[in-house]
């Protein structure tokens, strides 16, 4: 007698390495606080003067009046900074990063597109919420501060399949956008080292002095005595010359490395940046830097927890660090 068929359970299948964690949302907040803090303490007339090729900033013709500075009279450009700024407030919480990170971009873009003299990190946090927002909107999580979890995709054969590929799809996006933004931090670094050398005063070993003694870019006021007196020497000029340029080679070539080297990395361009901010009061290009550090030297699918010393380690709330591409 025939007996029928035993009819198939629904499986469980685990998609590993979840690319959406803790490290995205915290590159995502330093960009935001970065803008945040550049429209809440700087004044209009700071921000929008004239600029040679445009005139009076914000450049309101062609597609420069769909931008944020330009849907409100110039009287009221405070007021737009600031709703600007709480925009900005809402991604750097890391609520629904799907839901924030194409605002976010257009708040960064009109900064660098409208405002009469941009920085080279103004023009980053543009370019880098751009790229964020494939991943950002792939991201199904609350808070972008979430561990990593891995998807679990589980009910009958055909719907698991239909599930299974739209995990799988979101995954791919948001790994490729990654790796996009990490060489185009490897292509920054490595043309910010090579550069300097084609200057004698980089090659030589003398260039901080001139930079740090501009009355311009130069250090601030109150630390100028103190440094200048370690400048005197030869040996201390050529090492805070030479340092960067090395280290920032070592940035550039850091996706070669194992995590292990990458960890020491991570610490020192942190300070590097930090030290910058401290001596010429670049605190909003240090931020957008530390993202991109945070975003270049982590490997991806890897929570903040991966590089922290083991005493002070968070506990893990998931696998994904073991697992995680190196």
């Amino acid at each position: 007698m025939l007996k029928p068929a035993p009819s198939r359970s629904p499986r469980t299948v685990t998609i590993p390495a979840a690319p959406w964690t803790d490290v995205v949302g915290l590159a995502r907040s330093l960009v935001a606080i970065s803008g945040m803090l550049t429209l809440l303490f700087s004044s209009p007339d700071s921000l929008f003067t004239y600029r040679a090729d445009t005139g009076l900033a914000p450049g309101c013709s062609a597609a420069g009046k769909w931008f944020a500075f330009c849907l409100t009279d110039r009287d009221d450009l405070r007021i737009t900074q600031i709703v600007c700024a709480l925009v900005l407030l809402v991604a750097a919480t890391g609520w629904r990063p799907r839901f924030t990170c194409i605002p976010q971009w257009y708040v960064h873009f009109s900064m660098w597109f409208q405002m009469s003299a941009p920085d080279g990190g103004d023009q980053l946090a543009a370019v880098l919420t751009l790229l964020l927002i494939p991943i950002a909107l792939t991201d199904s999580r609350r808070w972008h501060w979430s561990s990593a979890q891995s998807p679990v995709v589980d009910g009958p054969n055909n719907a698991q399949s239909k599930n299974t590929s739209a995990v799988q799809w979101r995954i791919v996006i948001a790994v490729v956008f990654l790796v996009v933004i990490k060489v185009q931090g490897s292509v920054l670094y490595l043309q910010a080292s090579l550069a300097k050398l084609t200057h004698d005063e980089w090659a030589n070993g003398t260039s901080y002095y001139y930079w740090a003694s501009d009355p311009v870019f130069g250090m601030s006021g109150w630390l100028h005595g103190m440094v200048f007196s370690w400048l005197d020497s030869p040996v201390v000029v050529t090492a805070v010359t030479w340092g960067p340029v090395l280290l920032e080679f070592l940035l550039a070539v850091s996706c070669l490395m194992a995590p292990r080297y990458r960890a020491v990395l991570l610490p020192l361009a942190l300070l590097f940046h930090a030290a910058i901010a401290i001596s010429m009061g670049l605190w909003s290009f240090c931020l957008v830097m530390w993202a991109l550090d945070f975003l270049l030297l982590y490997p991806i699918a890897s929570s903040l927890r991966l590089f922290l010393p083991t005493r002070i380690r968070l506990p893990s709330r998931s696998q994904n660090e073991k697992a995680a591409p190196q």
